[in-house]
């Protein structure tokens, strides 16, 4: 997998180009399509609203965006990324209490009963990682929000599930920038992070 990242980003159609971008360098890098092509041509939606390339099937790319931070997976195996932006700490004891309180309340909708016991172990950290695995999990199915969220756990014995139901989960280590994670049909390493700045 090769993942793509801009820091800057502000919505809208930047993520349209970014992901041409993004695409155009790995099918260029893969020898898939020549320099002078683009991927523009090609890129287009599933029912469910998945973007796809429709001449190159075996090309699969996800998409995250969180506050500033815009990142995109490629490879050439199912896949689905997701990332939250990492707030800044507020050390008080008061609003570590408000913060585990709202996690909770948001896990007690969404999350399986095991997942629940995590962010209760793990406050903050623990309601993310199990939040950007279940996202990256929804993504690589391409079910989107028609998939239960509470039907599946990606975490098993109070740790972080590497597999579910045949699907490989891994965290996307991305220091103190944001929490990330993958799901792949197959375990995959990173080949590279490519800043998209310029």
């Amino acid at each position: 997998m090769i993942l793509y990242r801009h820091t800057a980003f502000k919505g809208g159609d930047m993520s349209r180009r970014l992901l041409i971008n993004a695409l155009e360098d790995y099918c260029t890098k893969k020898e898939i399509i020549s320099r002078n092509q683009s991927v523009s041509f090609f890129l287009s939606v599933s029912s469910k609203g998945k973007p796809f390339l429709k001449d190159y099937p075996h090309v699969h790319f996800s998409i995250s965006h969180s506050g500033s931070l815009w990142f995109c997976g490629v490879q050439e195996q199912p896949l689905g990324i997701d990332i939250e932006a990492r707030s800044e700490n507020d050390d008080s004891e008061e609003k570590q209490a408000k913060q585990l309180d709202r996690f909770m309340k948001i896990s007690g909708r969404f999350f399986a009963e095991q997942e629940q016991d995590f962010v209760r172990h793990h406050g903050e950290a623990g309601f993310y990682e199990v939040w950007v695995r279940k996202e990256a999990f929804i993504k690589c199915r391409g079910t989107g929000i028609s998939e239960v969220l509470s039907s599946f756990s990606v975490i098993t014995d109070n740790q972080p599930a590497e597999m579910v139901r045949h699907l490989h989960l891994e965290e996307i280590s991305l220091a103190q920038m944001a929490y990330g994670a993958y799901c792949s049909s197959i375990p995959m390493a990173m080949e590279d992070l490519i800043s998209l700045e310029a």
